[in-house]
């Protein structure tokens, strides 16, 4: 019955009746939106692909509840949004039981990979602790814990555009103390 002629509604009833064939045709006619509402709240592709396939997985597991069939891209995009929150959630609780502080079991991203190589480790490690708490937190949860931007800006409670001038500004400090 896969056939993009085929309204949500009936792609619906035809997977609730156990045509998962429909049910892909679905996947395909709403993914690509979906990764780009998903890639616009998390800032991250490969998360957002995650969130996607995470959303289809509860969206199937709960089709059945879905009252009105042909608002199909509303209840995906709003449970879409649930599955986000609820990683940012989970990646905040987990970054409050994790200590910033131990540098020492550092795992460098390629853009701080450019600026040292293994024999610089301790300056940056040294750079680091001469910084401010905020500034280094701010670096660290960045470039070590490869942390989404908007993760950030809710765990310090900033605007994603003040988490990246505030990330600018470490960054640069952070080169000066190398530079010295």
């Amino acid at each position: 019955m896969t056939n993009s002629t085929f309204t949500d509604k009936e792609l619906i009833e035809a997977s609730l009746a156990g045509d998962k064939q429909c049910y892909e045709e679905l996947i395909c006619r709403y993914e690509p939106k979906l990764q780009i509402e998903a890639n616009r709240l998390i800032r991250d592709w490969q998360l957002g692909e995650d969130m996607v396939q995470e959303t289809f997985i509860k969206a199937y597991q709960y089709l059945s509840a879905l009252k009105d069939k042909n608002k199909f891209y509303q209840w995906l995009r709003m449970i879409l949004r649930r599955v986000t929150f609820d990683f940012i959630e989970g990646l905040k609780d987990e970054l409050k039981e994790r200590s910033l502080d131990p540098l020492d079991q550092v795992h460098w991203d390629k853009s701080l990979e450019k600026l040292i190589n293994r024999e610089e480790n301790q300056a940056v490690v040294n750079a680091l602790n001469a910084l401010r708490k905020d500034y280094r937190d701010i670096l660290v949860m960045k470039h070590i814990y490869k942390v989404p931007y908007l993760v950030i800006a809710k765990d310090l409670g900033m605007s994603r555009n003040a988490v990246g001038e505030k990330l600018s500004r470490a960054r640069k400090m952070l080169k000066k103390r190398l530079s010295k």
